[in-house]
């Protein structure tokens, strides 16, 4: 599975010394490292423009300022020199980069004191499910466990989210998995997909100075302006109209961006890259419905068809880890598609040609109802008393117990708890039906985060629901009406 990433700033340039080293294998996951000359980035702040580096180029010494599964806790590039690095981006909510940790394990094992891989990733101490060490020690012992060294990027620390905007510029990280391919002499070698990691690759960067590995496909982040696609401009034409495709092979997946006009030619420009359906209607129907663009469960979405396969599938709906090959899954239902019409064209017409155009093509009915639809409320308990309300004026924080059973947020508003209980509700909207407009102080277990929760009569919903109790709130089933998107299949009726 290939996420897409984007940060927030965009570190300029940075003054760095270059050095001789084997080839290294980072894998880059959600760990924290900085990069250098003589000392971490933290430390110099050096940082004006960066450009990316190109095949070829020296790598500068990178610091790992945090390091899980190592033997000290930090590290820096140069300390595995005399070995081949693999840097590999990922994170705790790709399936792909989580599938590729058996095959890592075993190719670091195969060749062993040649080569390094490094797993390096971001994490956000607001958004618990991208931690870390919880992950790890989720999956010990497990098939999919992580034992190699880690390095640990956290966004909410100033020095870490410079190194890590800089990796995201130099190498052009656009998504997950992806590797970087470092030598032993310190030679910028190759920027991969994940797929690419194998015997065979690695001998061919081990043994051969001369050989090539194909770029990433994701390599490609341009500006919405840049972006050369479907409709072919230039010669001093403007050039008007649609096209849809199948999966583009060499390009990765772009944000959806929506309906707007290009800074070039004031012209209208939609566009869609290997998406799959479900996410491309969102993006044409997300002013209708608050959240509807990142709504990933498909909360508010509803598919009439007699046949609802894979199709109608999102980009990130959970799958079992074992027999999906998601690349595959890509190649056969994710679709890029893209709209050039005159600026002088009313936005609502644009609106009006991208749902006749989706529609027509992929033989569907869509449009905004409104239905009764099964819901959770989060209200108040009977004991009111039990609601911890938060006494600070403070930003909202959160983290784990020292022991790691419990994870608690502080200041948080009942809409920011909402949106943590929804990540793991997927098939349920939520609804505030507390009336209460302060902040609250609140803890959830750990185990809460582990697995989603479908059904209401599990166990594990039990125990949420205990914990929200002693907190003074609840969760209840109810029935509501609200707009929702409806996509018919006009091929096979749901009858």
């Amino acid at each position: 599975m290939f996420n897409y990433i984007k940060t927030n700033s965009m570190i300029n340039s940075i003054k760095v010394k270059g050095f001789g080293l084997s080839i290294v294998l980072l894998s880059l996951g959600t760990q924290v490292f900085a990069i250098g000359a003589k000392q971490p980035v933290n430390e110099t702040s050096h940082l004006d423009t960066v450009k990316p580096l190109k095949i070829g180029d020296k790598v500068p010494d990178i610091v790992f300022n945090e390091m899980l599964n190592y033997h000290v806790p930090s590290a820096r590039l140069s300390d595995f020199k005399g070995k081949l690095v693999i840097l590999d981006f990922w994170n705790t909510g790709c399936t792909g980069c989580i599938q590729a940790f058996p095959k890592a394990h075993r190719l670091q094992k195969e060749f062993n004191d040649e080569i390094q891989i490094i797993t390096v990733g971001k994490q956000g101490a607001d958004y618990p499910h991208t931690l870390i060490k919880p992950f790890m020690e989720r999956k010990k012992g497990t098939k999919y466990a992580l034992e190699l060294p880690t390095a640990v990027m956290e966004l909410n620390n100033q020095a870490a989210k410079e190194v890590f905007t800089y990796m995201v510029a130099a190498f052009q990280i656009s998504g997950f998995p992806q590797l970087v391919w470092i030598d032993k002499y310190g030679i910028y070698r190759a920027n991969t997909r994940g797929e690419y990691l194998s015997s065979d690759c690695i001998n061919a960067v081990l043994r051969d100075t001369d050989s090539q590995l194909p770029f990433s496909p994701a390599m490609r982040p341009q500006s919405f302006d840049e972006l050369e696609f479907l409709i072919k401009t230039g010669n001093g034409r403007e050039t008007f109209g649609s096209a849809f495709s199948r999966y583009i092979d060499t390009l990765g997946s772009y944000n959806l961006l929506g309906i707007r006009k290009t800074n070039k030619t004031d012209n209208w420009r939609v566009y869609c890259v290997n998406r799959p359906v479900i996410d491309c209607y969102k993006m044409i129907y997300q002013d209708s419905i608050e959240g509807l663009l990142g709504d990933y469960g498909n909360r508010n979405v509803i598919i009439e068809s007699s046949r609802p396969d894979d199709f109608y599938k999102g980009t990130i709906d959970k799958r079992p880890l074992l027999g999906f090959d998601y690349h595959a899954f890509e190649k056969k239902y994710h679709y890029s598609y893209e709209l050039i019409l005159s600026g002088e064209t009313s936005k609502n017409e644009v609106f009006t040609r991208l749902v006749e155009d989706f529609d027509r093509f992929f033989h569907i009915k869509s449009g905004i109802e409104t239905r009764s639809m099964k819901c959770l409320a989060l209200v108040i308990s009977e004991d009111k008393s039990k609601i911890v309300t938060a006494r600070k004026a403070e930003n909202p924080t959160s983290g784990y117990s020292n022991d790691y059973e419990d994870m608690f947020m502080k200041n948080w508003s009942i809409n920011q708890v909402i949106g943590i209980l929804e990540g793991r509700l997927p098939s349920f909207k939520i609804i505030d039906d507390t009336g209460f407009k302060g902040k609250i102080d609140i803890s959830i277990p750990s185990s809460f985060f582990n697995d989603d929760i479908a059904d209401l009569d599990s166990k594990e919903f039990a125990s949420l629901r205990a914990r929200l109790l002693s907190f003074g709130l609840d969760l209840k089933v109810v029935n509501r009406s609200m707009p929702v998107l409806v996509l018919k299949d006009t091929r096979n009726p749901k009858k």
